[in-house]
């Protein structure tokens, strides 16, 4: 199989998260699980997280069989994989996945451990720091010092995963997010109910059969919502982080 590079954004926070190897850094050459870096990640995740423990693991070690109960802990989408050999982009999105958790994982934990800076804002003042920080994404350079990198590596992190949902550039502004919302907000249907596409009369077996396709549809539409919303918040949340930071230093 051949291995996918991972961009430099993806490779960044990994670096600021700690990674202490070098090993599927900027692309995974593992033809198969074990994976040095998604078992890093792993464990740090259930480090950060007890819910996420596996009482049945006598391993760190993170095979297909562990990966999948992960992912169906965390809700994720990607748990669905129905194949012991993993394709480069699935390991690829897997990793990104998680990248992501974990960077969100590390802000909520310094939060709860530093819950002064908790305190809320004024509308006036959060809109200012927002203003300020546009331009984040263009400045932010990668650098080995992963330590005094790292607040600004999350919001980099975080920023280009709210603009490949939503499907912009890397050269998006915040204005740009503004707009591809609101655009989407303004398409979302205004209650009317709409015609019918299916003109037959169903069968009760096909019935049934519609209903539990609707109910995963709505589990998977369930998740995907609570995602997105858990990252704007973490965005948001990161912003304000980094602001505190560069007033410390």
């Amino acid at each position: 199989m051949v291995a996918m590079e991972r961009s430099k954004e993806t490779v960044s926070a990994i670096k600021a998260l700690g990674y202490p190897s070098g090993s599927c850094l900027s692309r995974c050459r593992c033809d198969e699980l074990p994976c040095p870096l998604l078992t890093w990640l792993s464990v740090e995740l259930r480090t950060l997280c007890p819910e996420l423990q596996d009482p049945d693991r006598t391993t760190n070690v993170l095979l297909v069989k562990e990966l999948r109960h992960l992912l169906s802990s965390m809700s994720s989408p990607l748990a669905d994989m129905t194949s012991d050999v993993l394709e480069p982009s699935v390991l690829n999105n897997v990793t990104e996945f998680l990248v992501s958790e974990l960077l969100t994982a590390r802000i909520m934990k310094h939060k709860e451990s530093h819950p002064e800076e908790n305190l809320k804002e004024d509308d006036s003042a959060r809109e200012q720091r927002l203003e300020g920080d546009r331009g984040f994404s263009q400045e932010y350079e990668d650098t080995d010092a992963a330590e005094a990198s790292r607040p600004s590596a999350e919001m980099q992190a975080e920023w280009i995963l709210l603009l490949r949902s939503l499907g912009l550039g890397a050269s998006s502004q915040l204005d740009d997010v503004k707009s591809e919302v609101k655009l989407r907000i303004d398409h979302l249907p205004g209650g009317e109910m709409a015609n019918p596409l299916l003109k037959p009369i169903l069968s009760s077996e096909q019935w049934r059969e519609v209903k539990k396709i609707n109910q995963v549809l709505l589990e998977d539409y369930g998740c995907r919502r609570q995602m997105m919303i858990k990252r704007f918040q973490v965005t948001l949340q990161s912003f304000a982080w980094g602001e505190k930071q560069k007033v410390v230093k």
